[in-house]
C-alpha cells in the first residue's frame, strides 16, 4: 500500500507546488526526498538533503541522474553530513553536470587514492581532472617535501 502511494506522488510530482514540494522534501519518504533532488530548484534540493529517511544509496541513485543540475549538485557538494561521505564525494566529481566551482572545495577531502582513480576516470570532464591531477601532484610534492631528511631536523 505505501508502495503504491510513493507511486502515485512520484507520478504527480511534477504538478504539485513548491510548497507541497517543500513540505514532502523534508518529511516525505526518503525515495520521493530523493526523486525531488533531481528537479531544478535548489530550496527544494537542500530541504531533500536534510530528510531523516534519505538513504546514501537514495542519493547515490539520485547522484547517477543525468538530469540532475547544477542546484542539487552544489547543494549536494556542501552539504556538511552528505559531502563527508566518500562514495557521495566520487559520485559528485563523476557527474557530468558537476563544475569545478562545485567540486574544487572537496577536492582537498578526498584521499590520494581516490584522485589517482578519479584523474583516470573517463567519466570526469576534462577541466575537472586536470583540477584533481592538480591536487594530486601538489599532494605528492608536499609529501616529497616532509618525507626529505631536512624536514625532520
Amino acid at each position: 500500500m505505501r508502495r503504491f502511494a510513493d507511486e502515485l506522488l512520484l507520478a504527480h510530482l511534477p504538478q504539485l507546488t513548491l510548497g507541497q514540494k517543500l513540505s514532502l522534501a523534508r518529511k516525505g519518504p526518503g525515495r520521493i526526498a530523493a526523486e525531488l533532488l533531481v528537479g531544478n530548484d535548489a530550496r527544494v534540493a537542500h530541504a531533500a538533503l536534510g530528510n531523516p529517511y534519505l538513504t546514501e544509496a537514495q542519493l547515490l541513485r539520485a547522484l547517477a541522474d543525468e538530469k540532475l543540475r547544477g542546484g542539487a549538485i552544489g547543494a549536494i557538494a556542501s552539504h556538511a553530513k552528505w559531502s563527508a561521505i566518500p562514495t557521495v564525494r566520487s559520485a559528485l566529481v563523476r557527474h557530468h553536470n558537476a563544475t569545478l566551482h562545485q567540486i574544487a572545495p572537496l577536492l582537498a577531502r578526498l584521499s590520494q587514492i581516490e584522485l589517482d582513480r578519479l584523474s583516470r576516470s573517463p567519466e570526469v570532464c576534462a577541466n575537472l581532472r586536470d583540477a584533481i591531477r592538480e591536487e594530486a601532484a601538489a599532494r605528492s610534492k608536499k609529501q616529497s617535501h616532509l618525507d626529505t631528511p631536512e624536514a625532520h631536523t
